[in-house]
């Protein structure tokens, strides 16, 4: 079922396959997302060998799931960064 704004997709993640509907402009997102997923999913199978599908794509959801809380805990310390050096600039003004 497509519309104009609306797209289904297929993508293969890990040994699996996943059938989609999404907004058309997010399919490059979906698809960048898919490659970060099949790349640490083989990762994993290479690294420990010969286990389960259910194991390799568990792997790769708690590492995205680490990469993600990484990247906001930095998200945040960067947003904390940029109001402390508003507040330092203020304090230097009225210093001043």
């Amino acid at each position: 079922m497509e519309t104009d704004d609306m797209l289904t997709i297929t993508l293969k993640l890990g040994t699996r396959q996943l059938n989609t509907h999404i907004k058309r402009e997010e399919e490059q997102i979906y698809r960048e997302a898919a490659k970060l997923i099949n790349s640490r999913y083989s990762f994993y199978t290479n690294k420990f060998p010969h286990q389960k599908d259910e194991v390799y794509l568990t792997m790769t959801a708690l590492d995205l799931a680490v990469l993600y809380e990484t990247s906001e805990q930095k998200e945040d310390v960067s947003s904390m960064l940029d109001t402390l050096k508003g507040l330092l600039g203020e304090v230097d003004t009225a210093l001043k």
